[in-house]
């Protein structure tokens, strides 16, 4: 025979506990119907009886009460709903893809830490270095990644925006937005390093 699973024993559970929760309220009808016959003969109910009663019925809102503190105390679910459900968070993410689309990237809202990428003066320096390594260059692969950065050196020495220029080599090459971003990249390393950093595309 299978195990039970986890949701059938919870639905167990409270099946018993509304079965419990009837029987006692029936329990306490058949009280309250043969205490009312009583009553109804001239409340005779001796002294004793009555205390009896009331301590009875202390102990069992004694024991409610402590019970509901439990209850509450091991409840693990907010009984306020926070917004935080699957399907909740399935439709933000949609939404703010869909808004996302229509916005422009980050690299247009900020700058580099250090104020500028390239300035003028280390692109006239590393010129002529770089004209030696695209001609020592074996590997094409390399070879059109320099060929790049000096088409880039270029256009920002004609006054052209960093991301304008490198996607505009990248579209004459039929690359994408991603090459763009290496294009830059790369001629960072390079003026700093005189090196291309491994970038597997």
């Amino acid at each position: 025979m299978p195990r039970p699973s986890k949701k059938k024993k919870q639905v167990a559970a409270a099946s018993e506990a509304r079965r419990k929760k009837r029987h006692h309220l029936s329990n306490e009808s058949d009280e309250d119907d043969y205490s009312g016959d009583e009553f109804d003969c001239g409340f005779d109910v001796n002294e004793d009886n009555d205390q009896t009663i009331s301590e009875s019925h202390r102990n069992a809102m004694f024991k409610l009460m402590e019970a509901s503190k439990t209850w509450l105390n091991n409840d693990q679910r907010s009984l306020v709903y926070i917004g935080n459900s699957r399907t909740t968070r399935w439709r933000r993410k949609v939404f703010f893809k869909k808004a996302a689309t229509q916005t422009s990237t980050l690299e247009t809202f900020f700058i580099n830490a250090n104020g500028k990428e390239i300035s003028v003066n280390e692109t006239s320096i590393n010129e002529t270095d770089l004209q030696k390594d695209i001609q020592q260059q074996d590997s094409p692969v390399l070879k059109l990644r320099l060929q790049s950065i000096h088409q880039y050196l270029n256009l920002l020495n004609k006054k052209w925006p960093r991301i304008k220029a490198a996607t505009a080599i990248s579209e004459a090459l039929g690359r994408g937005s991603y090459y763009a971003k290496n294009i830059r990249t790369w001629t960072n390393n390079y003026v700093k390093f005189r090196t291309l950093p491994v970038i597997k595309m």
